[in-house]
């Protein structure tokens, strides 16, 4: 599982708490080549890439940068 406080400032960047912390860690490494499921899940790989667009526009916003140099 992925350290506790790297799952909790995402959820911090989010404003979101997942009740299920291994689901979030699941969304995160679905797509993932080393996962053990080489054929990855389509829905949580996209929904992770979905969450860390999020997650990197909201942080450069607060960084004070503009959406496209986000």
């Amino acid at each position: 599982m992925a350290p506790l406080s790297v799952l909790d400032h995402l959820q911090a960047n989010i404003s979101y708490r997942f009740t299920t912390l291994s689901l979030l860690e699941k969304i995160l490494i679905a797509g993932d080549s080393n996962s053990d499921d080489r054929e990855g899940h389509r829905g949580m790989a996209q929904l992770g890439d979905s969450l860390m667009g999020t997650v990197i526009l909201s942080d450069g916003l607060e960084r004070g940068l503009s959406r496209s140099k986000c």
